[in-house]
């Protein structure tokens, strides 16, 4: 019985870790950036909105999280930049199980500028 038990906790442990860690859908959403921040109580992540835009005009928020600090700097950077306010697509993946982490399923791996 004991075996049992053991193998149902390995078991359960595996695809939690499994399910944390793999993207369900990738994909990109393009806008404009309009806040980006490093908050948390005992875990902080670094949290955003991008308004989307659809043919010029603003549409719905759309809020993401960011868990590589490489992708964090890049938005920080183009935040403080003078093209702050031009489109921008980021690339993201969603990931379900990180609510302990982020406050979204939506991870930005990376920033584009809108040429």
């Amino acid at each position: 019985m004991k075996n049992i038990i053991k193998a149902f906790l390995i078991a359960t442990l595996l695809q939690f870790t499994i399910a944390a860690n793999a993207c369900y859908s990738t994909g990109d959403r393009g806008g404009i950036l309009r806040k980006f921040s490093y908050k948390g109580w005992l875990v902080k992540s670094w949290e955003g909105e991008l308004a989307l835009t659809t043919g010029g005009m603003q549409g719905e928020i759309w809020k993401f999280s960011v868990s590589d600090d490489d992708a964090a700097k890049e938005i920080q950077t183009f935040m403080r930049s003078k093209d702050a306010s031009k489109p921008v697509t980021l690339s993201y993946c969603q990931v379900y199980l990180t609510w302990w982490m982020t406050t979204t399923d939506y991870h930005v791996l990376a920033l584009t500028q809108a040429k």
